[in-house]
């Protein structure tokens, strides 16, 4: 975590001074006991400069020592478990590792990317200064969030359904022959607008959409205009997302099951194991390994090797636009399958006026 650090002081050309710089925070839960009732957590500061982990806090609400028979007896210690709910783990962790960012990094994380779930934010807001870290959002998270409202609106309000529960661009859905409300897309002969399209080579656009009804125009404009906000949209300009910190905790607990308790000792080293594997891939192990004296042979070099090429290759082919489209069609073939042998195991519960009671 020091060279990553480094990398960053180098990046931004100030090797012995303190430079500003943004990270990415958030915090994951052993899930031990489903939601936030966890005992253990984690908090991961990725650096959105180089994509590294430069810091991290790992907590944990089970002290044997206080939970021994020397709490019985009055006899008081040292323990640094955190004494909060598990839901404040995260504005706890964040707080911590921003708080000692100069002494340990010589970095100041003036630029904070979240994901608004929790109130970390106002933890280290005012930590170096009256408001000397700026909030900027997760895309992904913007994008997740507008897709919650929409299905939260159709929930509430019955008519909304069909096309509406899906829509991609708001005026361009709206618009009808008798409406038309292009002026929003693209303008040109490449703009994925039709009637744009059209108009760029001279072609009268045959408009044959009905387009939406207005009451549900009405209903659904609210969330959108929210979407348009421009302080909002200011601070998504960076385009960076949170994924990198889903990766960490992904390797994360690989090497520790989620389905198993441990205790802040073990919790601590699982996550530095993490950290080794995340920035330096299985190279830095086999540095530790080294470290400790135990040569690494010729098997274990071509396997490191082999596994590192292998996640390369992986996520290029992962990266191809006609392999996300295959995973999109296994997982409707997947969910049809599924629902076929439902309703194979259930017998007909619904046909369209089959069920009639006449009298």
């Amino acid at each position: 975590m020091n060279d990553a650090a480094k990398g960053i002081r180098q990046l931004k050309k100030s090797i012995h001074g303190i430079v500003n710089c943004g990270v990415s925070v958030d915090g994951t839960w052993q899930r031990v006991c489903r939601g936030f009732s966890s005992l253990n957590g984690c908090v991961s500061a990725i650096s959105v400069d180089t994509g590294k982990i430069i810091d991290f806090e790992t907590l944990s609400q089970f002290c044997r020592k206080c939970n021994s028979k020397t709490k019985q007896q009055n006899v008081k210690l040292q323990c640094n478990h955190h004494k909060g709910s598990s839901s404040s783990m995260e504005p706890v962790g964040a707080y911590r590792i921003f708080e000692r960012s100069e002494d340990h990094r010589m970095l100041r994380y003036t630029d904070y990317y979240g994901d608004g779930d929790s109130k970390a934010f106002d933890a280290v807001n005012d930590i170096y200064g009256k408001d000397s870290v700026t909030k900027l959002k997760c895309i992904g998270h913007i994008q997740k969030r507008v897709g919650t409202r929409l299905r939260k609106l159709k929930s509430r309000n019955k008519g909304l359904g069909g096309k509406s529960a899906v829509i991609a661009a708001f005026f361009h859905c709206c618009s009808s022959k008798h409406q038309p409300k292009h002026g929003q897309c693209p303008v040109g002969d490449e703009s994925w607008c039709k009637f744009q399209r059209a108009k760029a080579s001279n072609i009268v656009y045959q408009d044959k959409s009905l387009g939406l009804p207005q009451n549900i125009v009405n209903t659904i404009k609210p969330v959108y205009m929210d979407l348009c906000d421009r302080n909002l949209l200011k601070n998504c300009l960076h385009g960076k997302t949170q994924n990198p910190n889903k990766s960490f905790n992904a390797i994360f607990w690989q090497i520790l099951p989620k389905e198993v308790f441990v205790e802040h000792q073990t919790l601590r080293l699982g996550a530095y194991i993490a950290v080794v594997q995340f920035n330096n891939g299985f190279q830095g192990l086999i540095y530790i390994v080294n470290e400790m004296g135990i040569v690494s042979g010729y098997y274990t070099i071509r396997g490191q090797k082999s596994s590192i090429m292998s996640v390369l290759q992986t996520q290029k082919r992962h990266s191809l636009p006609t392999a996300k489209t295959c995973r999109r069609k296994l997982r409707a073939i997947r969910k049809k399958k599924r629902n076929i042998k439902i309703e194979e195991e259930e017998g007909i519960t619904y046909k369209t006026e089959n069920f009639k009671l006449f009298f």
